[in-house]
């Protein structure tokens, strides 16, 4: 009867030793099961904030591009319309220099011309007297006129020629120096665009190199999250 008892209570001990065991092998499957739990949380949460960030790093980028972008060109319009400008400037300051001057010369001639005229007309007076007086001289006098008014007109003619090619020259200086500035104007242009391009390719890598850390500080991130929730699931267990 004693050794009934005594193995009695051996199988007990046995059987609370297999309860016991089995509940702590359901204990760590369950601390097992958190864990992973936990983990696959951190990971999730990391993958989220990961792609919240890109998101918003991307639509920042995006929104900061087009803003640059529209800087650039408005930069760009502005120096055109500035040149443009002036362009416009000269000419019309060039017009209006040489209506100034075609004017004064036009008045001028019309002095000059009323001047010879009140020249002749006192000279012809002059030989309608002389004539009365001494009629041969009179003939001489204007015969001799004569061939210095047409010695006046032939000098008057080149006069006008050599005017008319100055003219010529003048507009011809003048449609040079138009294709002149119109080649600077382009060149001022293609210089602008070419350094928003150069501005806008080094942004372009720095953005680069910008997302580049972001992504390797994101992914240290998510690492640490990561080690923080299997040590905590350790630290449970």
């Amino acid at each position: 009867e004693h050794m009934d008892i005594a193995g009695l209570c051996r199988g007990l001990w046995r059987r609370f030793e297999e309860q016991e065991v089995e509940e702590y092998k359901k204990e760590l499957a369950r601390q097992e099961k958190e864990r992973q739990e936990a983990e696959k949380r951190a990971e999730e949460e990391s993958k989220r904030l990961h792609d919240e960030e890109a998101k918003r790093q991307a639509d920042e980028e995006a929104r900061a591009k087009a803003e640059e972008e529209a800087r650039q060109q408005e930069l760009i319009e502005a120096v055109r319309r500035a040149e443009e400008q002036e362009q416009q400037d000269k000419a019309q300051e060039a017009a209006q220099q040489k209506a100034a001057e075609d004017e004064r010369r036009k008045a001028e001639e019309i002095a000059k011309k009323q001047e010879e005229e009140r020249k002749a007309a006192e000279e012809e007076a002059r030989l309608k007297e002389l004539e009365k007086e001494d009629p041969e001289e009179a003939a001489i006098q204007r015969k001799r006129a004569e061939v210095k008014a047409k010695m006046a007109a032939a000098l008057e003619r080149k006069r006008l020629m050599l005017e008319k090619r100055r003219k010529r020259e003048e507009e011809q200086g003048k449609k040079v120096k138009d294709l002149e500035d119109e080649i600077k104007l382009r060149q001022k242009e293609e210089f602008a665009k070419r350094k928003a391009e150069e501005d806008k390719e080094e942004k372009r890598k720095a953005e680069e190199e910008e997302a580049k850390k972001a992504a390797q500080a994101q992914q240290a991130a998510e690492e640490a999250a990561r080690a923080k929730a299997e040590d905590d699931a350790r630290t449970k267990a």
